[in-house]
């Protein structure tokens, strides 16, 4: 009996032991993909011994780096490099997080070096070729620029051709074609993904990267089939169950959205962060005073530190929504010190544009958070979404420096600009002063819509601004090319023809041409309707008559006279 109780036992350890082991590299990856770093970072540290020693560094480097440890992804790449300082693959992995601290002549080096170090009369080692370019598309964004993303795609092609059943080069493949051109290489990175869950059906993180291009996009059906793919393939890939969660949290369908908050807790890591689910619901449901409450706790029980990025968000939105935009300032500049730029939205930018509004002397600040907003939205609804809504709100501000400028990125933005948008940035710009960028835009509207009014009408304030003595002839131009339009249709413009005629007639009168200034005080007199203010045009116009008849010249009168004051009403 005890013999057997012994056997029992030692068959009971090395089952654990094969337990153990059976949590390989592969275990690990899949854990990296779906988020869970703690359970990623375990099997990793498994096996940083034996055979899978240089793997095993090499991907808890990697997970140290996306749970942003960069502190222990250097202290680990330096032990591994300190067991096996030959592993050109740990090099590379150096080399990565030296380009992370702007140390771009310290990778580049690494890189080069361990291509050389590996290759073989077959070529370049693919999976140096993958390591490399997967350094470079980690750090590398649209906006810090660190790193060439070409390389990195070229290195990982050529490690895609060396080993085309790799999937998780052509994961990474796909994701430098996306960072390369973001909104712009869509179809390739979606064809690349593809060749990768062909190879590997169950593959979730592919079916997750694919909806998230199709979210950029906002082609939701598309992107939900994606996302359920994701799950069907690994019901534990926490990712996809978060996205969903806020898919239907922000639908409105709040029992679905719960079901899946569930389910992402049950697949992520256990996490006090995760508190923040219940703190979103809350915001969603407008009850802003328990979300602010529930967020705030989350910091005090988590600290500044450890508290995820999107908590301070909220709490910015919080205050936003309880009329606190001052209270907010602190919180959205602490979620953009602890964000990273690649999971900054566009709606982050504009909600930070939002709370800075509300300080003077921001607008620069402002203004630079909608451009950047714009600059990170792929779809070109998405970027006049939030154009229209900043100029809207700097319109109805009177802030027309601020309006003006984002009237201008519409411009340049839309691929067919409207009427309105000319009308909306040349009224903008006339409103703060900037004349003659309002007079350029007046004669762009005057060439691209000449049957509309505006045009014509902003050259003449333009003029009149610009043009002050009425000696450049601006002004004489941009009257005139007003009369020719609004003539086309006397009894629609009839006092629009009456003021301008009238000052034109004027104008001519100073400068002694009184031939001119008959011609338009008889327009100016044709054009109205009061009997008094004909009676006063008709004696200006006998009165400059004789005098010409008198003078054939039309020279000034001697007598000092000064202007006809009578006659405009």
């Amino acid at each position: 009996m005890k013999m057997k109780k012994i056997v029992i036992t030692l068959f009971a350890s090395f089952f654990i032991v094969a337990m153990v082991r059976a949590q390989n590299i592969a275990d690990g990856i899949k854990d990296l993909y779906a988020e869970r770093y703690k359970s990623a970072a375990k099997i990793f540290e498994q096996n940083l011994s034996g055979k899978t020693a240089e793997q095993g560094y090499y991907w808890l480097t990697q997970t140290f780096f996306k749970e942003k440890e960069i502190a222990k992804a250097v202290e680990t790449v330096n032990k591994g490099l300190a067991a096996l300082p030959e592993s050109q693959l740990l090099k590379v992995a150096k080399g990565g997080l030296d380009l992370s601290a702007k140390k771009t002549d310290e990778a580049t080096q690494a890189f080069e070096s361990a291509i050389t170090a590996t290759r073989t009369k077959k070529g370049d080692n693919p999976e140096i070729l993958a390591a490399i370019g997967r350094a470079i598309t980690n750090v590398y964004t649209s906006k810090n620029k660190l790193g060439n993303i070409t390389y990195a795609i070229e290195k990982l092609e050529a490690a895609a051709t060396r080993d085309p059943k790799n999937t998780d080069i052509l994961l990474t493949l796909a994701e430098a074609y996306r960072k390369a051109k973001p909104g712009e290489n869509g179809g390739l990175v979606i064809q690349t993904i593809n060749k990768a869950t062909t190879l590997d059906p169950k593959l979730a993180i592919g079916f997750h990267r694919a909806a998230k291009i199709y979210e950029s996009q906002k082609n939701w059906e598309v992107y939900r089939d994606f996302m359920k793919s994701a799950i069907d393939a690994d019901p534990r890939f926490a990712p996809a169950q978060f996205d969903m969660y806020e898919y239907y949290l922000l639908s409105g369908n709040l029992e679905k959205a719960e079901a899946y908050a569930n389910k992402f807790m049950e697949a992520a890591d256990p996490d006090p962060n995760h508190e923040y689910l219940k703190a979103q619901t809350l915001f969603v449901k407008k009850d802003y005073d328990a979300a602010l409450k529930s967020g705030k706790s989350m910091l005090q029980a988590l600290g500044d530190d450890k508290a995820k990025p999107n908590v301070f968000k909220l709490i910015a939105y919080c205050y936003v929504e309880l009329k606190d935009t001052l209270a907010a300032k602190q919180y959205i500049d602490k979620y953009f010190q602890k964000q990273v730029d690649e999971e900054i939205l566009p709606k982050d930018y504009t909600l930070k544009a939002t709370i800075y509004s509300a300080i003077p002397g921001s607008e620069s600040i402002v203004v630079n958070s909608i451009i950047e907003g714009v600059n990170a939205d792929t779809s070109l609804d998405g970027k006049m979404d939030i154009l229209k809504e900043a100029a809207s709100s700097f319109r109805a501000q009177k802030k027309f420096k601020e309006e003006a400028a984002i009237d201008e990125m519409i411009i340049k933005t839309k691929p067919s600009p409207i009427l309105n948008d000319y009308y909306y940035a040349t009224a903008a710009h006339y409103s703060a002063g900037n004349y003659t960028r309002s007079n350029e835009l007046s004669n762009i509207m005057i060439e691209k819509f000449p049957t509309e009014i505006y045009g014509y009408q902003f050259k003449l304030y333009n003029a009149q601004k610009l043009d002050t003595a009425k000696t450049e002839g601006l002004y004489v131009d941009a009257a005139t090319k007003f009369l020719d339009f609004t003539g086309k249709d006397p009894a629609k413009y009839e006092s629009f023809i009456h003021s301008t005629s009238y000052y034109l007639a004027v104008h001519y009168y100073n400068l002694g041409d009184y031939a001119n200034a008959i011609k338009y005080f008889t327009v100016a007199m044709d054009s109205t309707k009061d009997q008094g203010t004909k009676d006063g045009l008709k004696a200006n116009i006998d009165k400059l008559a004789e005098h010409l008849k008198k003078n054939p010249e039309g020279a000034k009168q001697s007598d000092g006279s000064k202007s006809p004051g009578a006659g405009s009403k």
